[in-house]
C-alpha cells in the first residue's frame, strides 16, 4: 500500500508555471503590469480576493486598465485563465484583449456577478504578445485575480517545450529515492 501512494506521488502530473508576472497580485500591487486610463479608482488589496490574499480593482468613471507584454514564441498555443467579477449593475464595461485583438467575453452593462473563471487557447504571432484588461464602472468595480497564461505548445496539439516546475522535478526525484529505499530494505530483510 505504501509503495503505491509513493509511486502516485512520484509519477504525479507535471504542473506548468504561468509566463505573466504577478498574476495573482499578490504582490499587494499592479507590479508587472502597466496601468493605462483614468487609474484614480484602481487598486489592490484584501477586500475580495479569488485565491491568495489579493485581488485587483477597478471603478474607472470613463476607462482604466492593465496591460502586461508576454514574452511568447511565434505560432505556439498559449492557455489564457483568469476570474473575473463585478460588484454590481450597469453601467460598465469590460473587455480583454490578446495582441491587440479584442477576445470574448466584451462585456457592456453586466448586471452584477460573482467570480467567473475566463479560460482562451490563443496563438502568439510574436516574441512579444500584450495581455489587456480595460474596465469602466462609475458606480462600483470590477474584480481581476489569479491571472494565468500558460504555454502549451504547436498548433497540432503537440506540447514542445513544457518545462516541468523544480518542485515537480523535487517530488520525482523524491519519490523515487523512497522506491529504492523500500527495495533495498525488502532486499536486505530489514523490518
Amino acid at each position: 500500500m505504501r509503495l503505491g501512494a509513493v509511486a502516485c506521488l512520484a509519477f504525479a502530473p507535471l504542473a506548468q508555471a504561468g509566463i505573466e508576472a504577478n498574476g495573482g497580485f499578490e504582490s499587494g500591487d499592479f507590479t508587472g503590469w502597466t496601468q493605462f486610463g483614468g487609474i484614480d479608482y484602481d487598486f489592490v488589496d484584501t477586500s475580495y480576493p479569488h485565491g491568495g490574499s489579493y485581488a485587483a480593482a477597478f471603478g474607472a468613471v470613463d476607462s482604466s486598465g492593465i496591460s502586461q507584454v508576454l514574452s511568447t514564441t511565434a505560432g505556439q498555443q498559449y492557455s489564457i485563465s483568469f476570474w473575473l467579477a463585478n460588484l454590481d449593475a450597469a453601467p460598465n464595461s469590460f473587455s480583454w484583449s490578446w495582441d491587440g485583438v479584442v477576445q470574448s467575453p466584451n462585456l457592456t452593462d453586466s448586471d452584477a456577478t460573482d467570480y467567473t473563471n475566463i479560460t482562451a487557447l490563443l496563438t502568439a504571432t510574436g516574441t512579444a504578445t500584450e495581455l489587456s484588461f480595460s474596465f469602466q464602472n462609475p458606480t462600483s468595480f470590477w474584480l481581476l485575480d489569479d491571472v494565468q497564461v500558460t504555454y502549451i505548445g504547436d498548433n497540432t496539439g503537440g506540447n514542445v517545450g513544457a518545462v516541468p516546475e523544480p518542485g515537480s522535478w523535487l517530488m520525482l526525484a523524491t519519490g523515487l529515492g523512497v522506491l529504492g529505499l523500500i527495495r533495498r530494505r525488502r532486499g536486505t530483510g530489514a523490518p
